[in-house]
């Protein structure tokens, strides 16, 4: 597995940076992109949390407030194009905000 610190991307410049609210609903990844799929051209998606944690599955299988990849607050994610196509997200105990970066290699 590729650490963060050793990974080096271009951002894809056509797919701006997002943030999306998840609540106590399991959303999809995509649901929380304002056109509601990756970018074309999108190779990895960095996510980090704010305000409160977040797990992620990226299976069949949705997240609850033990089951899945914890994100905390102020760390960060990289996931595969498939990875974050299959993305599911939940809050841990309060809404929290996901920050969503797209990148093209």
């Amino acid at each position: 597995m590729q650490t963060l610190v050793q990974f080096m991307a271009e951002p894809n410049v056509s797919a701006p940076d997002q943030t999306g609210v998840v609540s106590n609903a399991v959303v999809t990844l995509v649901s929380l992109l304002a056109g509601g799929a990756l970018h074309a051209h999108t190779r990895f998606v960095r996510l980090s949390a704010e305000g409160d944690e977040v797990r992620y599955t990226v299976g069949n299988v949705d997240p609850t407030a033990t089951l899945g990849t914890k994100i905390t607050p102020g760390s960060t994610k990289l996931l595969s194009r498939a990875e974050a196509d299959n993305c599911r997200l939940l809050r841990v105990t309060t809404d929290a905000r996901v920050q969503i970066v797209q990148y093209r290699n």
